[in-house]
């Protein structure tokens, strides 16, 4: 081409989260037409949390501890600690994941709510391809979904079971065609 272009190359930015088509020419290595995006993690802030019957919903994808701590002391709740899903006291800069205890305290009185993300399947705060095969070891009865990891992997929320269209709006959340709703 008269710019010296003669194809691109796939690459993946730092954290592997996503892929770029990067032109090259013949003569110089790969080069980027745009920059690359923050690649910080985790800034986005917690919008609504819904306590409720022990649960805690509302809760995005990739969100660490420290925006949760955020958004309860912004809104008055009370002091706040989280547990993971093993029951170990989690670090600030962890994700929070289905599975993972909010416990408010307030006025000598204690409150635990079990986080559940629609699509974290697994607990690890991400919704991924580990999640996809929870799922559907799960719809192959060769693992047993239970509790808030059940209710995670019940994605449409239209049904109290795990389907196929679980399984569609699980995969089309992970190719970013349309992103399952925390409500």
């Amino acid at each position: 081409t008269p710019d010296g272009l003669e194809g691109y190359v796939s690459r993946y930015n730092s954290n592997e989260s996503k892929l770029y088509l990067v032109p090259v020419n013949g003569t110089e290595e790969p080069r980027q037409t745009e920059p690359e995006p923050n690649l910080e993690e985790n800034t986005a802030e917690v919008k609504e949390i819904k306590f409720n019957e022990g649960t805690a919903i509302g809760i995005e994808p990739n969100t660490n501890i420290e925006q949760v701590k955020k958004y309860i002391s912004e809104k008055n709740l009370g002091d706040v600690e989280v547990k993971d899903k093993n029951e170990n006291m989690a670090k600030d800069k962890e994700k929070i994941g289905t599975g993972s205890k909010i416990i408010i305290i307030k006025d000598s009185e204690e409150e635990d709510y079990t986080v559940i993300i629609f699509g974290d399947i697994n607990g690890d705060g991400k919704i991924d391809s580990m999640d996809l095969f929870e799922m559907k070891q799960h719809m192959l009865n060769q693992n047993t979904l239970e509790g808030v990891f059940y209710k995670a992997a019940n994605v449409t929320k239209s049904d109290n079971k795990i389907d196929s269209m679980d399984l569609f709006d699980l995969k089309q959340h992970m190719l970013n065609i349309k992103s399952i709703e925390q409500k």
